[in-house]
């Protein structure tokens, strides 16, 4: 038989029942860990404690929100500006391209042209308009270079900046 205290009483067990000893056992463990938990003040005080270090977590939790919030709005507006940026240099690629476009083909239309073989032509394009600059023998093939130019696909506009070399102008002055 065994003995045990619990509560101010006293209890007599026999140690051949074992479901009473594993009872006592059971009884004594809970007892025993009831009185192990802090008292409810030292709880309350102890979840004040954790929801105060929750709250300021949380806190700056929302502080890094608005200030990556902030960066990516910056950003965005950083990359409409270079999406612009980008757009502009695109047109004026484009416009590069195509005035190249535009010169090779006149350049060629005037180099190919039989009533112009004798002359020295220059061609210069800036945004489709064509400048034509040099020294013909006559206004006819002055005429006829800008001519041949206004007909090139992608031209704007020409202008003639050609000087007339007449030599036979220059005989019937003298004589």
């Amino acid at each position: 038989m065994s003995v045990y205290k619990r509560a101010d009483h006293t209890r007599t067990c026999r140690r051949d029942s074992p479901a009473i000893t594993l009872l006592a056992t059971v009884a004594a463990a809970f007892f025993l860990a009831g009185c192990d938990k802090p008292p409810p003040e030292a709880q309350l005080a102890s979840a004040g404690k954790a929801l105060g270090e929750a709250t300021t977590e949380l806190s700056d939790l929302d502080s890094r929100i608005e200030q990556t919030e902030a960066l990516l709005f910056e950003l965005r507006q950083d990359r409409r500006k270079q999406r612009d940026r980008v757009r502009t240099l695109e047109q004026r690629l484009e416009a590069r391209a195509t005035d190249v476009a535009v010169f090779r083909a006149v350049q060629t239309a005037l180099l190919e042209d039989e009533r112009l073989q004798d002359a020295a032509i220059a061609v210069d394009v800036e945004d489709g308009v064509v400048t034509l600059s040099g020294i013909v023998s006559t206004v006819e093939q002055a005429g006829h270079a800008v001519l041949i130019s206004e007909e090139t696909a992608g031209v704007e506009s020409v202008s003639s900046r050609i000087q007339v070399n007449d030599p036979q102008a220059g005989e019937k002055g003298g004589s």
